[in-house]
């Protein structure tokens, strides 16, 4: 569930969900409405908003004041959970819907720039892609909201929108910059940006007008038609199975450089799955974060020495760790993931270089061993509890037969893989 900043707007969230079926469609309707007209600088009651949307005034908190810009955060979160309510095709929503992954690939930008477009008011909904929900933003919406932000953008600094001989200039400098040497993508809307005096946004907007008007020659197809993530695990493998490189480019229609990225990125995703979610500390923002967690000072990344505390070395195998020491432990486990999710995070798609890759996946390696010594260590705990429950089963005369290899944990290589704990197998006897 999504981190509401506004508890009003939670509660309001639950009560929408207990709306009939048809109050709850003419709800997300509103609903969308409202998100494209909220202005983030100015100040709204919950009352007119409770109003705007149900049609009647709520029973309190009336007068209750909202920022915009907390409400575009929140009211968002709201109308993705109410689209998920219903069953809606996306290959019936009447024009495209991108999903979030897509909409990264397609305009080059790292989850969280997308998650803060989130904030801002692009309208996200849930869909039914083949056979699961996922959040989504159609074509039209992500066109509306670039627009937005780039006549925003003109207004508040020296940018401006471009007209149509600038639109022109611009796609014969990007054609002769694609030509030779085909650099990313962020890379080159930076330049053309800065070159130009234009927003980012409207950049890529004029690109994918390029591509568009020119189906036979795309610069950059990810603009048009990104590809589905079934796609590019496709790719991933295909290239594993041995197939070359010519003919997944020629199959895919794309180029060897987004083909070795998207390669790349599916495995640095691979490795990201194995570690997801951790629990969030404070200290791991701070500026001197790996000094104060790992003890580590030096540039750069720290080596697996200074992340491993040097106790887990010296004990033994049947040692058990202390209070201190399992605190230290999961401090690390949990800062080291926090890290490489601020790494892919922070990524975009065309810039997951094979140096990122190996980054994600040292700094996985060490945190799977910190995970692995806390499992291994607390084994013994483990088989303490599962014998005690062992010997209630027997008392009660069940007959059921306990196997502890079933109670213990997990292991988890270094790869990813999942091995069984060798624990050995008791059987209790019959009752007495």
């Amino acid at each position: 569930m999504a981190k509401f900043i506004l508890p009003v707007i939670d509660q309001f969230r639950s009560e929408l969900s207990y709306l009939p079926a048809g109050r709850r469609r003419e709800a997300v309707e509103r609903l969308e409405r409202l998100l494209s007209e909220i202005d983030a600088g100015r100040t709204y009651t919950f009352g007119a908003l409770h109003k705007l949307i149900t049609q009647y005034a709520p029973a309190e908190n009336a007068t209750l004041p909202l920022k915009g810009s907390e409400l575009l955060h929140d009211l968002g979160y709201v109308l993705e959970h109410l689209s998920g309510t219903f069953h809606v095709d996306a290959s019936e929503a009447g024009e495209a819907v991108l999903r979030l992954e897509q909409v990264t690939d397609m305009l080059d930008v790292p989850p969280f720039e997308l998650r803060q477009w989130r904030h801002e008011g692009l309208i996200v909904k849930r869909y039914v892609f083949g056979d699961e929900k996922q959040s989504g933003v159609c074509e039209s919406e992500l066109v509306r909201f670039l627009e937005a932000r780039s006549r925003a953008a003109s207004r508040s600094s020296h940018l401006r929108l471009p007209d149509a001989g600038t639109k022109r200039r611009l796609w014969v400098r990007c054609e002769r910059t694609m030509r030779p040497r085909r650099p990313a993508l962020c890379r080159l809307t930076d330049e053309l940006s800065a070159r130009y005096h234009l927003p980012r946004e409207a950049v890529l907007l004029a690109l994918r007008e390029r591509d568009l008007a020119h189906p036979n020659d795309m610069l950059h197809p990810d603009l048009v038609y990104p590809l589905t993530p079934e796609q590019k695990w496709e790719i991933h493998e295909s290239r594993l199975a041995g197939e070359s490189l010519a003919s997944l480019m020629e199959r895919f229609d794309r180029d060897r450089i987004t083909t070795l990225r998207i390669i790349r990125q599916v495995k640095a995703t691979q490795i990201l799955q194995t570690v997801e979610g951790y629990i969030g500390n404070p200290l791991y923002d701070h500026p001197r974060a790996e000094e104060l967690i790992l003890g580590w000072k030096g540039p750069g990344q720290p080596p697996r020495e200074a992340v491993v505390p040097s106790f887990v070395e010296e004990m033994g195998r049947n040692d058990l760790l202390t209070a201190q020491q399992e605190l230290d432990l999961f401090r690390r486990y949990n800062f080291l993931k926090h890290r490489i999710a601020q790494l892919y995070g922070s990524t975009p798609p065309s810039l997951i270089t094979g140096a990122v890759v190996q980054r994600i996946r040292s700094l996985r390696d060490v945190a799977v061993t910190l995970r692995n010594v806390i499992i291994e260590r607390n084994l013994r705990l483990v088989l303490r509890v599962a014998h005690r429950h062992a010997g209630r089963l027997a008392a009660q005369g069940n007959g059921a037969d306990v196997h502890f290899r079933q109670l213990a944990p997990e292991r988890i290589d270094q790869h990813g893989e999942s091995q069984a704990a060798q624990v050995p197998v008791r059987r209790p006897g019959p009752s007495p």
